[in-house]
């Protein structure tokens, strides 16, 4: 599997899963089983493409086909060639390079909470670490560290902020940080980011009516306390954009029992999504199983003499096919026809392809098709210079001219 055929298939994945929980879950589950849903399925989208390449493959069943010797292609070859050659991967380079700057902003937002830290003082009180920032600056945590204002030091803004520290929601800021270097083209994980947030301050918020704060009283607070500035870090602030679904979020009385009824749905559907984004991932080695299992009729002549029946495949005959000139005329035909894919020299792939074919009682190469494959770009080219041979010279047994299943090694080698 290609870089690119990854980072698509995870987007892909991502779109499915955060669709899904638009439509069945917002809202409708507790905020503990939302929060847990989107991270389960940021990291799913991550890893589920690359289950198929962890699983081993089905190990190839043996035949019984006659093998030729095997072909060696090297990429250098075509050196000259490929160095001409236009960029044809210009979208995943495009992607990779936005991706790069993300990691520098991202990196950045990092060290401008190290440079917050040492330049602001603070007072440990238990597990916590109080920073003192300027007055118009706006509150925020990271970790067990807590940003504010002297004046708003041990009030509910105070308890707002450590509830983000108690329930670890910093863990999720970096993690969704992170996953933007794979997901920023994707319009869903900017939704289900803003979504991640707003979930961590409705438990923020639900921990502190909790402890015996008056709602109101909470609500007024909090419409003075979501002023100021804040630089771009990854951390857990106050949005004055949020307020408004926040406060209708704390009027709210849901029991959340229904739960189960849209988990339900959700988890089929996101379910068939991994299914399909692992398996379309993994190309399974084609081979066949039934070759041996070919019955082996004839018929008899008016003089008694056996001749092989028309249908009938040999794997070894008395007079084997040859190409016209030999086996080395054979190597220097795949050698001057197969071009090395650049994909695959790009991705660095290289290993044996084996390929298995009939040459009918006519010389012509047919049914040609995998045992064993490498890559989707070096099986194709070896299927497709296969199919392009000229006639063979045909088989003979007992003195009739027969059809012969061959199996031929293709060998792709980078320099």
């Amino acid at each position: 599997m290609s870089t690119l055929q990854y980072i698509l298939y995870a987007n892909v994945l991502m779109l499915v899963s955060g669709s899904v929980y638009y439509i069945f879950l917002r809202n409708r589950i507790h905020h503990t089983t939302a929060r847990m849903w989107i991270i389960i399925t940021m990291l799913l989208s991550v890893f589920a493409p690359l289950a198929g390449q962890l699983i081993p493959a089905p190990e190839a069943v043996s035949v019984m086909h006659y093998t030729l010797p095997e072909i060696n292609i090297t990429s250098g070859q075509q050196a000259i060639e490929t160095q001409h050659t236009p960029v044809a991967n210009w979208p995943l380079i495009l992607f990779l390079s936005i991706s790069a700057l993300t990691i520098i902003r991202y990196i950045a937002g990092l060290v401008r909470i190290g440079r917050y830290m040492r330049q602001h003082t603070y007072m440990r009180i238990g597990p916590f670490k109080y920073f003192s920032i300027p007055e118009n600056a706006q509150p925020f945590s990271f970790f067990t560290m807590i940003f504010l204002p002297p004046t708003q030091h041990f009030t509910i803004i105070s308890l707002h902020e450590e509830q983000h520290a108690r329930l670890h929601h910093t863990l999720d800021i970096l993690l969704s940080g992170f996953l933007f270097v794979l997901f920023w083209i994707n319009p869903m994980y900017w939704l289900i980011t803003n979504e991640l947030r707003n979930i961590h301050e409705y438990q923020a918020d639900e921990a502190v009516l909790a402890s015996g704060t008056d709602m109101k009283q909470y609500q007024q607070i909090l419409l003075t306390a979501a002023f100021g500035t804040i630089p771009v870090m990854p951390v857990s602030h106050l949005k004055q954009s949020t307020i408004k679904k926040r406060i209708i979020m704390m009027k709210q009385k849901k029991s959340f029992r229904s739960s189960a009824l849209w988990l339900l749905p959700a988890v089929m559907l996101v379910s068939a999504a991994i299914w399909f984004t692992a398996c379309g991932s993994k190309k399974q080695s084609e081979s066949k199983t039934n070759d041996s299992a070919k019955t082996e009729t004839s018929a008899k002549t008016d003089a008694g003499k056996t001749v092989p029946a028309l249908d009938e495949v040999f794997e070894v005959t008395e007079k084997m096919p040859e190409f016209p000139g030999g086996n080395e005329a054979l190597s220097q035909f795949m050698v001057k026809n197969i071009k090395y894919p650049k994909a695959a020299i790009e991705e660095g792939i290289q290993g044996t392809v084996y390929v298995d074919f009939i040459v009918n009682s006519e010389g012509k190469v047919t049914e040609a098709e995998i045992q064993k494959s490498v890559s989707p770009e070096l099986d194709a080219e070896a299927l497709r210079v296969i199919n392009k041979m000229p006639n063979w010279t045909p088989a003979e047994q007992k003195g009739e001219k027969v059809s012969v299943h061959l199996t031929l090694p293709v060998k792709f080698k980078l320099q």
